[in-house]
């Protein structure tokens, strides 16, 4: 495919076909070029992306951006999971500290010790 250009020259002037081939090195250096529309593999990345220039949004061709969030139904099997774990903890404990937490629980008394236990001091007289 040419080009067509109308040129003058001392007055005399004529139609002049030039093509990509007349012009020396274009060839090459289209060669060189991307196409209009292209991709690339995220491994092709060798620097810093500008997050104006990646897609985002909830779609399979988009990223999600970093401060999005989710409800717990929109995670498979959270709420089961979460409902599997509510009762591995007794009612009303706390946990704090280290895993040896978890140990002194265990071996800590019931509450009906743990009431025994001030309603004998009450009776002795060291708390009132």
């Amino acid at each position: 495919m040419g080009i067509s250009r109308r040129y003058s020259l001392g007055g005399s002037s004529g139609s002049v076909e030039v093509g990509v081939g007349d012009v020396e090195g274009l060839q090459d250096e289209l060669d060189d070029k991307a196409d209009t529309v292209h991709t690339h593999a995220g491994t092709d990345l060798t620097s810093d992306v500008a997050i104006a220039n990646i897609p985002t949004g909830t779609s399979g061709t988009t990223v999600a951006l970093g401060n999005h969030t989710h409800a717990i139904a929109n995670v498979v099997n959270l709420q089961t999971t979460l409902n599997g774990k509510q009762d591995t903890l007794a009612a009303g404990v706390v946990m704090t500290g280290t895993a040896s937490a978890v140990e002194d629980v265990a071996a800590a008394p019931t509450m009906e010790e743990f009431n025994g236990l001030l309603a004998a001091l009450r009776v002795r007289g060291v708390i009132s």
